[in-house]
């Protein structure tokens, strides 16, 4: 997917340093699920996140807390695609898609109308490092209230988590 010309109707970059208005989170979580500071705040002796040039990201940190991570689910606020034709998503991510002691974790992209109902857009591929995603949402053209999800499952196990940037 190439854009040569894009127009930016949502973005959002973290850098303010708080909780971005009108997302929304679930959690199971007694960390508090998603977090917004700096790469190294929110890092952990066996989950370092990796610089990416920005001041402040988004992230849920799952060996920080070794807490019921199951269900962290970062929300945008509705998003109005009516009147467009050609949407697209572009985000940064960090994940590793790590496994330890048998249990595996998972993280994806998803799509709702209701904010309730979700489909996976992207189940998220494991890592070295930050990598950006581009995902097509054409299919939701003339939609007047599309949420996007980033989706954390730490499998029950003891695992490591997941960061976003750049949205």
């Amino acid at each position: 997917m190439t854009f040569s010309q894009a127009q930016v109707i949502f973005q959002e970059d973290f850098e303010s340093g708080t909780f971005p208005l009108g997302w929304t989170q679930e959690t199971n979580a007694t960390d508090g699920g998603w977090l917004i500071g700096s790469s190294s705040g929110l890092s952990s002796q066996f989950w370092p996140i990796a610089a990416n040039g920005s001041t402040r990201i988004a992230a849920t940190n799952d060996d920080g807390c070794n807490c019921d991570k199951s269900q962290d689910r970062l929300i945008t606020p509705p998003l109005d695609f009516t009147g467009l034709s050609g949407i697209a998503l572009q985000v940064d991510v960090f994940f590793g898609k790590g496994t330890y002691e048998n249990f595996s974790e998972q993280a994806a992209i998803e799509v709702s109308l209701d904010g309730s109902i979700w489909t996976v857009l992207e189940d998220l591929h494991g890592h070295g490092g930050w990598d950006t995603h581009l995902l097509n949402l054409s299919n939701f053209a003339g939609e007047d209230s599309v949420y996007i999800s980033f989706n954390y499952n730490d499998g029950g196990g003891y695992l490591y988590g997941l960061a976003i940037d750049n949205v």
